[in-house]
Order: C-alpha cells, then sequence, then structure tokens
C-alpha cells in the first residue's frame, strides 16, 4: 500500500464502513511505522464525505461545528478513535481465530447505545428498519461505525469472510466479498 496522507485518497478496501474506519491506520502491523490519517477533527468530517455519510454541505456544516466547538471536536475525535481500535481488536481477534476481548465489545456496545439515542429509525431502500443518523452532527462518523460494527459482529455467517491484508506490514482488515474468498488486498 502506498502512504496515504488525506482522507481522501484513502481506499475503501474495508468491504463494510466500520471496517473503512478501521483502515484509517496505515502500516498497522509495523506500528513504529504506523500512520493515522485521522489526526485532526476536521479528518473525521472529511472522512464522512470519502464513504458517502454526507454530502459537501453536510461536511462543511460539520467544518463550521468543529471549529465552533473545538473542545467538543477533540473529544469526538477521540471517541471515534477509541472505536475504531475496540472494532480493530475485536475482528483482529475474529481473524485470528479467537474471541474478541470483553473490553472492545464494551467499547463497541457503548457507542451502539450512544448512537441508537441519537439515531432515528426509517426505512432503507429494500424496507429494512435501520438506524439513520443526522448527517450534520460531528459524531456521524462514530455513530454510523458503531452501527456496522454491530451489523458484522453479529452476522455469524460473515466471520470466515473478515480478513487481514497479506501484505508486508499492511495490517488492514477487510471482508472478503469475493467469490471463492480470494482477495488479499497487498
Amino acid at each position: 500500500m502506498p502512504t496515504i496522507l488525506r482522507v481522501d485518497d484513502l481506499p475503501l478496501y474495508g468491504g463494510t464502513l466500520c471496517l473503512h474506519l478501521v483502515n484509517t491506520v496505515e502500516w498497522r502491523a509495523q506500528p513504529a511505522h504506523a500512520l493515522d490519517v485521522l489526526y485532526m477533527p476536521d479528518d473525521l468530517a472529511h472522512w464522512t464525505r470519502h464513504v458517502g455519510l454526507a454530502d459537501a454541505a453536510e461536511e462543511a456544516v460539520q467544518h463550521a461545528a468543529v471549529r465552533a466547538h473545538p473542545v467538543m471536536a477533540e473529544r469526538e475525535l477521540a471517541a471515534a478513535t477509541a472505536l475504531r481500535e475496540a472494532i480493530h481488536d475485536a475482528v483482529r481477534a475474529l481473524v485470528d481465530g479467537g474471541t474478541p476481548a470483553p473490553s472492545a465489545l464494551d467499547t463497541i456496545r457503548a457507542s451502539y447505545a450512544e448512537a441508537l439515542a441519537a439515531a432515528n429509525l426509517a426505512p432503507d431502500t429494500e424496507g429494512a428498519i435501520r438506524p439513520v443518523f443526522d448527517p450534520s452532527d460531528l459524531r456521524l462518523a462514530r455513530h454510523s461505525a458503531a452501527a456496522s460494527a454491530i451489523a458484522l459482529l453479529g452476522d455469524a455467517g460473515l466471520h470466515p469472510r473478515l480478513r487481514r491484508c497479506d501484505g508486508w506490514d499492511c495490517g488492514w482488515l477487510f471482508l472478503d466479498t469475493s467469490r471463492g474468498g480470494r482477495q488479499r488486498w497487498c
């Protein structure tokens, strides 16, 4: 993988939203060289547009909220990155054939509970009822990723399709959606 310095250049190889968030850390398998593309609160707003959760106008509202409430924005960045790491740890445990640690699951559960409290429930295009989050909310990235993580972790049929990139020191996680389960990325 090439080094990504901007959220807008980040490939979306996760196969599901929560793994797109996990993969905002590059070279995770080599901690001394790991690069986090979510290093400023504005990066969360960029990420929500990049993954299709928000459009440009909604992203601009998020940027304005970051400037108006910098302390809250810093706390949200910390909460989103804590959730990201919990999702990483839970999925990594499944990829390695283990069981996720209770601490990782507790972090995901707490974020999901907060997300549901802020959500509206509405039918999606296929008629399934899903939580819908305000796209101008600073918590959009975290709330959406928590819902995605609960959906992924709650579907045991998907667990065998979870993979870690085979590339040297990459460490990205993804849901293999290929026929025959042969995706490897790097």
